[in-house]
């Protein structure tokens, strides 16, 4: 009785060593290692989600081809209503204390399928939002060029939105509507505008005036900063002095200069603060 169950441990002993052999031979089962498993889902993962972003680098086919202005370069923005703009400028900056943002001025050139004239708008990309503003101060107000530039020009440390828009070519300069936006709270804000109100296309009235006076001088003179200068005025043809004087040869005080919109309107650190001024040119003719 002893022998045979000694027999019988010997046998399961051997079967139990046999059975360990082969579990060292066969491959592991990942299965049975959640842990492992997991991680190596995850970093597949990983890499999936890089290579949806990656692209191989698109090298050109051709360095000069036929463009068309009306068909090609242009966006839509179904949810706000405009369909097939032009984007006429951009620029990247520090919208409000927080964010930075994407600045687009847009154009719609519905006045006969070319890029010019059109209508503009302002837009800003900020997050995952866009906000669009109708340039025009009164209706049809067609514009043939626009710029915008982003500077601090109020002492807030982000920037306000300057504009220039050229009108047309009507004047000694052309004629031009020149205007500052700020972004505050979610819309875009006018902080300036050159036009005297809306729907009125008369420039603000800057103050300057003239006086003739004798041996060919004036003086110019503005009455809202105080400031005067006289300036000596030489010309060859000496008949062009006769209409300064009345029929009785005085100096006539019924003149005065005629002074157009603002030709230049740029951003200019004068005092070199971070903070910009503007710097304006206005064309003036007597």
């Amino acid at each position: 009785m002893k022998k045979f169950l000694l027999f019988i441990i010997c046998t399961l002993l051997f079967f139990a060593l046999c059975g360990c052999d082969e579990t060292s031979d066969t491959p592991v089962d990942k299965s049975d290692k959640p842990d492992e498993v997991t991680t190596e889902v995850n970093n597949t993962e990983e890499s999936d989600t890089k290579d949806d972003f990656y692209r191989e680098h698109q090298e050109l086919v051709e360095e000069e081809v036929d463009f068309d202005d009306d068909t090609m370069l242009r966006v839509s923005l179904s949810d706000v209503g405009l369909e097939n703009v032009i984007i006429k400028s951009v620029e990247l900056g520090k919208i409000d204390e927080d964010s930075f943002g994407t600045v687009y001025l847009l154009a719609d050139d519905r006045y006969g399928g070319s890029t010019m004239p059109a209508d503009h708008y302002l837009a800003i990309a900020i997050s995952d939002k866009i906000i669009v503003k109708d340039l025009s101060a009164w209706e049809n107000q067609a514009c043939y060029s626009g710029d915008i530039e982003l500077r601090d020009f109020d002492g807030d440390s982000d920037n306000e939105i300057l504009l220039q828009e050229c009108l047309g070519g009507v004047g000694g300069a052309g004629s031009y509507v020149s205007r500052v936006f700020d972004f505050k709270n979610g819309e875009i804000v006018k902080m300036f505008s050159s036009l005297r109100s809306e729907n009125d296309h008369r420039v603000i009235d800057t103050g300057f005036s003239i006086d003739l006076l004798e041996n060919h001088r004036f003086e110019i003179r503005n009455t809202i900063t105080g400031y005067s200068e006289t300036f000596q005025d030489e010309r060859e043809y000496e008949e062009y002095y006769k209409w300064w004087y009345t029929d009785e040869g005085k100096l006539r005080k019924d003149l005065n200069i005629m002074v157009d919109s603002f030709c230049e309107f740029v951003p200019v650190d004068i005092d070199g603060d971070h903070t910009y001024e503007i710097r304006c040119r206005q064309y003036v003719s007597l």
